[in-house]
């Protein structure tokens, strides 16, 4: 995949979100006042309400919200593996009031899964902030007596399959 260049404006925009996670616990003045946000965000969650990724941004924006006296919207727009929230955001006006909070599978994984995408994560979108980082781990009855991966893919996994 062509790596593209990305436009001013979304670069702006997502900046702007960066800054504001940077406001967080500074005091307001009369000047602030004026400045972005002047009106409510819209923030694009592509997954399900009560999702990770909703309650992160649940949690995050509301500190926010509160911190800048405006409001931040949750919008949960799921399906397609979080490809339906990314091409709202996508096709959105690039002027700092649509936010996209989305794991990174929707930027890295989705283009090899989908053959059309309604966005293109290196043209459309920039990453400003890690909000979480999550560990998987593989857990297995103790029954089974394996102790590595190894072992359960040799040992378990060919009784499944």
């Amino acid at each position: 995949m062509k790596a593209a260049k990305h436009p001013r404006s979304l670069r702006l925009c997502l900046r702007i979100v960066l800054g504001l996670f940077s406001l967080v616990g500074l005091q307001h003045s009369a000047a602030m006042a004026q400045q972005y946000p002047s009106r409510p965000v819209r923030i694009v969650v592509p997954n399900a309400p009560g999702s990770l990724n909703d309650t992160v941004a649940r949690l995050v924006f509301s500190r926010i919200a509160e911190s800048l006296n405006q409001q931040f919207i949750i919008d949960n727009r799921p399906g397609a593996g979080g490809s339906i929230g990314a091409e709202v955001v996508a096709k959105a006006a690039p002027d700092g009031y649509n936010v996209l909070v989305a794991a990174n599978t929707i930027m890295v994984v989705n283009p090899f899964l989908y053959s059309k995408l309604g966005y293109e994560p290196l043209r459309d979108f920039e990453a400003v902030a890690m909000l979480v980082k999550i560990s998987e781990v593989l857990v297995v009855h103790p029954s089974l007596r394996v102790k590595s991966v190894e072992e359960f893919v040799r040992d378990v996994a060919p009784q499944v399959a």
